[in-house]
């Protein structure tokens, strides 16, 4: 049977291990280097996606979620919520693509029932409002996407949901 260190002033034994005070460890003052934040159930998933949508910080709501077009800003500016975790990938583009198809092509039908113009005047107007609309959604689409991984936890951002259930977060 293995021999327990004895127990020294001021600390205790557990399991084996000895733990003894510290001397200038303040709890009080590792806490307040911690801030409190908005807990994670006052940011619903309807709101992160509203600011994901809008390319705000899910998290706080004012900082930039790009720093261009498509490229994530590392950290909100506002808040420090890091965001370089997420991998939205392709996804963003998949849903792009199912949105705009789903109100082009009807409208190109509709078109072509009503009208039956010529396949150069398709060209003209579909081609250019399909342009228009992918990159007029992409952005939004891939911030939506972004805020739905933050709320859920996924990739890298598990670690910061769990600091924002527990109600603080580094700062």
């Amino acid at each position: 049977m293995p021999r327990k260190p004895p127990v020294k002033a001021g600390g205790f034994c557990f399991a084996g291990m000895c733990f003894r005070h510290v001397v200038g460890f303040c709890p009080r003052a590792y806490l307040s280097g911690m801030t409190e934040v908005v807990s994670e159930a006052t940011v619903p998933l309807k709101t992160a996606l509203w600011r994901g949508l809008t390319g705000r910080c899910p998290h706080c709501g004012k900082g930039r979620l790009f720093r261009a077009f498509l490229k994530v800003a590392d950290q909100c500016d506002v808040c420090g919520e890091e965001l370089h975790h997420q991998r939205a990938d392709d996804f963003p583009a998949y849903l792009v693509i199912v949105i705009v198809g789903h109100l082009v092509v009807p409208l190109v039908l509709h078109v072509e029932m009503v009208y039956q113009p010529a396949y150069w005047i398709h060209a003209a107007i579909f081609l250019p409002l399909t342009l228009a609309l992918s990159l007029a959604l992409i952005q939004p689409v891939k911030g939506a996407v972004i805020a739905l991984q933050w709320h859920a936890g996924m990739h890298g951002f598990e670690e910061a949901k769990k600091l924002r259930s527990s109600g603080l977060t580094p700062g």
